[in-house]
């Protein structure tokens, strides 16, 4: 899981870094910006659409 979770911060940093170098550093922050806003809505849009609905609407926890 280590590896995973070091892999998943520093290929996109690494990347990054490499398109700086040949498109600018304004460039790349608003291309991985826009990347990350639009990974953030597919995992939105696909968590509500796996979502499995209640029966008898909300359900308030017990103590």
């Amino acid at each position: 899981m280590y590896i995973v979770s070091y892999s998943a911060f520093s290929v996109p940093a690494l990347v990054a870094g490499l398109a700086a170098q040949r498109f600018g550093l304004e460039s790349t922050a608003v291309a991985y910006g826009v990347l990350e806003v639009a990974l953030i809505l597919i995992a939105a849009v696909a968590g509500i659409m796996h979502r499995t609905p209640r029966e008898g609407g909300l359900v308030c926890p017990t103590r």
